[in-house]
This record gives structure tokens, C-alpha cells and sequence, in this order.
């Protein structure tokens, strides 16, 4: 009887914290030694809101097996109405959650076999599941990113960052076509880690004490450097990131969709396909783009 009352007390305070059309909370990350990030809010895996109830929260990731994880929606450990626990002392048991204000109990969740798991958290009704994904090729770490920088609409706001989706047919796949102004741009994966979290930026040989170009079509994880993506002129772009191969590729509207990334690092001519995906190899007879060492794009045929 406790635990029902505590649910439903829960629930009249969520809603009081609510204003009409809004959810209580403006995010909820999934946190414990169960996922990549450990138990850093700043690495939690974050939960995409649903289109159509802004109570509901979804992620579709790894989960490890036999470890605990939870749920919080604050920026750091408060013990507040934000965090979220199991509802039940059986770890395995996940149906309910409970908020951390309102249980003596730190009780957590647990997965019986280490897969991707489709996860669905209800903040209203308190309740959550967690199903095995169709998905089980590769561990997923991210079903959702972000674009930030004085490129994209919302600037170097991290409110106002351009969330990327995964696609639907390819969970390492991210792709969205959007106008961009001039100027710098990179991605990061929790925007409510204020600027800690996981961060993506173009491959720098420095990083590994190398020398030579910077690579803008290779991904690199929380560069030290900070190098970042540049677009030279205003226009719309597709931006796809794919994470299973760490690859990159921001074209335009043309057939060349070349005019996208610095080269101001650039050294000996490099070549992309049309779509505007680097080539190490171009095959003979392939029409490729060229991009010369002082950044200058011309087609040619191999």
C-alpha cells in the first residue's frame, strides 16, 4: 500500500511541476556502471522525448548484464525528485520507478544479458521497460546527437543545439539536412552536460603526436584540441555522420558537395566521391571531386 501511495503522490508533483503541454523535466539520462558512460551524469545515455507525450522518454542502446543503472534528469546528484530508482529491491524487476525524494531506497535496475535494449521511461504514470532491441549487431551508444557552434541555428547555445536522430534503418547512421551559416560547428552527445560529456570532432593527427592534414571526413572522440568543422559559406547541407566507421560528410545541394569542411590544414591533393565521401583509392574511370592543396575543388576522372 506504501509503494502505491508513494507512486501516486510522485505523480500529483510531477504534474504540479508541469505546465500544461510540458513535461516536468527537459531531459532524463540513463546512468550506472550497466552503460559506456559509468555512473558520469555528463556521459549518461540520454533518452530522446517522445514526439507525441512529453512524458515518455525512449533510448536504444547497450545495456551490460548483471549491472545496475537508473534515471535522473538533473545535472548532478541533489538527491532530488529528478533521479529516478526502481520501485522494487529485485533489480530485475523493471516496471516502476520510484524518485529518489521519495524512497529511503537506492534501488536500481539490472539487465539479464548484456544487449542493446529498447528503453522506455514514463515520468508521469511512473512506469519503464526495457526490451531487447531488434538490433544486436554492434553495441549502440547513441540513438541521438548534436550540432553547436556559430553555424548552426542556435549558435554555441546549448539549449538551442541541433539535435540529429539516428536512422531508423541504421542505428550508427546520422543524417539531417539543415541551412547553416559561416562558421565553425562540432557535435556532442549530451548538451545538458554543460560543456563536459562526449564530444565529436574532425580526426587531428595531433591528438596522437602525429603530424600532418587534418582529416574532416574521420570522427574523433573528446579531441583535446578542440578542432572543429568549418563551413566557408551560408546554405543548406546534409550532414551524415556514420559512428560504425567513424566517417563524416557534409555536402550541398550541388552534384560536388565538396564546399563544405576547412582545408586550411590541407596538404598534398585529396579526392571524394560525389556524394562527398573521401576515396584513399580512387578506381579507374571513377568521376571524382579533387581538392588541390590550396583548397581549390575541380572533377576529374581516374
Amino acid at each position: 500500500m506504501k509503494k502505491i501511495s508513494t507512486r501516486i503522490a510522485l505523480a500529483g508533483a510531477l504534474l504540479a511541476l508541469a505546465a500544461p503541454g510540458a513535461s516536468a523535466l527537459d531531459h532524463l539520462l540513463i546512468i550506472g556502471d550497466a552503460t559506456p558512460g559509468g555512473w558520469s551524469i555528463d556521459d549518461g545515455l540520454l533518452m530522446a522525448q517522445d514526439a507525441s507525450d512529453n512524458n515518455v522518454y525512449h533510448y536504444t542502446g547497450w545495456l551490460k548484464a548483471d549491472s545496475n543503472f537508473k534515471f535522473t534528469g538533473d545535472t548532478g546528484y541533489n538527491g532530488s525528485e529528478l533521479e529516478f530508482r526502481n520501485a522494487s529491491s529485485d533489480p530485475k524487476d523493471i516496471s516502476h520507478i520510484v524518485a529518489a525524494n521519495a524512497t529511503d531506497n537506492d534501488w536500481q535496475f539490472q539487465v539479464a544479458e548484456s544487449a542493446n535494449y529498447n528503453v522506455t521511461v514514463n515520468v508521469a504514470d511512473l512506469t519503464v521497460s526495457a526490451v531487447k532491441a531488434a538490433y544486436q549487431e554492434k553495441a549502440v551508444r547513441f540513438d541521438i546527437l548534436y550540432a553547436v557552434g556559430d553555424a548552426t541555428p542556435g549558435g554555441w547555445s546549448l539549449n538551442d543545439a541541433l539535435a540529429i536522430n539516428a536512422s531508423e534503418s541504421n542505428p550508427f547512421v546520422f543524417t539531417i539536412t539543415t541551412k547553416l551559416n559561416a562558421g565553425e560547428f562540432k557535435f556532442l552527445g549530451n548538451p545538458w552536460a554543460n560543456w563536459g560529456g562526449p564530444w565529436l570532432h574532425p580526426y587531428d593527427p595531433a591528438i596522437d603526436g602525429l603530424t600532418g592534414a587534418i582529416d574532416y571526413n574521420r570522427l574523433t572522440e573528446n579531441n583535446t584540441y578542440d578542432t572543429k568543422w568549418n563551413i566557408s559559406e551560408a546554405g543548406t547541407y546534409t550532414l551524415t555522420l556514420n559512428l560504425a566507421d567513424m566517417t563524416f560528410a557534409c555536402t550541398d545541394g550541388s552534384t560536388s558537395g565538396i564546399d563544405n569542411v576547412s582545408t586550411e590544414s590541407a596538404g598534398k591533393a585529396s579526392y571524394y566521391d560525389l556524394s562527398g565521401r573521401r576515396l584513399t583509392s580512387p578506381r579507374r574511370g571513377t568521376l571524382c571531386i579533387e581538392i588541390s592543396a590550396d583548397g581549390t575543388a575541380r572533377k576529374v576522372r581516374f
